[in-house]
């Protein structure tokens, strides 16, 4: 019986052998990456281990702090390796050969040489946001408005939180019309809907809206206050910034601005100018059968032309570290005109009675304006105190000049209205910070 098991054992040994001997031979790959020039440990670098025969990729793996990496359990082949580092040419070693388990191929040190390759030039744009939420205040940068380009200040503020346009195009700050408007921090010269109406956008650079103004602005409404800043874009030398817009329906707008600055004086003039005309017809027809047939037929034409010139200038003189003087002065034309013709058919058929009347309106509202405003800042030596002076006056001359007339009637009315506004202001600020 023994020599039948020793005979078993022998053949399993016999036959197990081969198999033990076939086991699929494992390998090491190690190495170093460093630079070529400083010889320092390149951290980070990507190494891909290729085969030779298909080009397919085996493992991958990074460097770590001293340059070092490891390929582990290889498997019986030839292979390639690839070292990418950004900035750096790929160095690619071929002929690795893992032939037994017990081969552990270190492959020193791989340098790589920083590549000569020069991109192409990049250029980077910084974009303002649309809104800046402030403490005090929220601003909006009119010149990342787009819907704004060719439009008035009204076309700016569409979609200004805190701010509505309503129907007839006048603007509200929460809610209410009663609220203060100012131009680089002065009283606006026009009444503000009609300000924020005329004013090309192309000439602000920013809108500060303030629905808790502090004692200093004295707000004239309980809504708040809307102060428009000037496009004053000041670079050395000759700089200038022109716009203009044509569009559908005869509606025209343009405007030019030129800067200057040497030394420690900055000056600037703006000429702006926009004429738009709006054109529309309408018609109704109402027909009764109770208690007799009767039929009224209206149907009109409306034109509403609207204009503004303005011509700004004013310079910013710095006399030393610790005084500045301002001077600013503008002046300009800005008219409203509606017309409406209207032709109105009744028929009665009970009476046969017939009629036709034919109206017209004729309604300008023209105002001419000029204004003039000085300021003044002393810095204290220790730049925690300032006072600043600012003295600002502005003219108006309103003529509104509305007609009516009615044919065959012949009836006829005129309603006339000239007003002269005057109006100066003066104010002086300590400030300590």
């Amino acid at each position: 019986m023994k020599p039948i098991l020793l005979v078993i054992l022998f053949l399993i040994i016999a036959i197990s052998e081969p198999v033990l001997g076939n086991e699929t031979a494992k390998g090491t790959i190690s190495g170093k990456v460093v630079d070529a020039l400083s010889n320092q440990p390149l951290e980070y670098t990507s190494l891909v281990l290729i085969s030779a025969i298909d080009s397919s990729m085996v493992d991958g793996t990074i460097t770590s702090a001293d340059g070092s990496f490891s390929f582990n359990k290889i498997e019986k082949g030839n292979y390639i390796l690839e070292a990418h580092f950004i900035g750096c040419q790929t160095a690619v070693i071929e002929k690795i050969e893992i032939q037994s388990k017990k081969d552990q191929i270190d492959l020193g040190e791989i340098k790589l040489i920083v590549s000569n390759h020069v991109l192409d030039e990049a250029e980077i744009i910084a974009k303002n946001d649309d809104f800046n939420f402030k403490v005090d205040k929220m601003v909006v940068n009119v010149s990342e408005q787009i819907n704004a380009r060719g439009g008035t200040v009204v076309d700016a503020l569409q979609g200004v939180p805190s701010v509505q346009v309503n129907a007839d195009g006048n603007v509200l700050l929460r809610g209410s019309a009663n609220y203060l408007l100012l131009i680089d921090g002065r009283p606006s010269v026009l009444d503000a809907a009609d300000a924020l109406k005329q004013i090309p956008a192309e000439t602000i650079q920013s809108i500060e809206i303030i629905t808790t103004p502090s004692a200093k602005y004295q707000s004239e409404g309980n809504a708040g206050i809307i102060n428009l800043i000037s496009r004053k874009e000041f670079v050395k030398g000759i700089d200038g910034l022109l716009n203009f817009s044509i569009a559908t329906g005869d509606k025209y707008s343009g405007s030019v601005t030129v800067n200057k600055k040497r030394n420690n004086l900055r000056s600037y003039l703006s000429l702006s100018y926009s004429d738009k005309t709006k054109q529309n017809e309408s018609a109704s027809y109402r027909e009764i059968f109770s208690p007799t047939r009767s039929t009224e037929n209206i149907d009109s034409k409306r034109k509403v032309s609207k204009l503004n010139a303005e011509i700004s200038g004013g310079f910013d003189y710095t006399i030393n570290d610790n005084n500045t003087f301002s001077l600013l002065a503008q002046v300009g034309r800005w008219s409203y005109d509606r017309y409406i013709n209207s032709n109105y058919h009744s028929f009665s058929e009970n009476v046969n009675f017939s009629s036709f009347i034919t109206s017209e309106e004729d309604f300008i509202n023209q105002n001419d304006f000029a204004a003039v405003g000085v300021n003044y800042q002393y810095l204290f030596p220790e730049n925690e105190h300032s006072i600043t002076f600012d003295g600002y006056y502005n003219y108006q001359d309103s003529d509104i000049n509305n007609k009516f007339s009615e044919q065959p009637t012949g009836y006829q009315q005129q309603i006339q209205n000239n007003s002269i506004r005057h109006n100066g202001q003066f104010k002086l600020d300590y400030t300590k910070s």
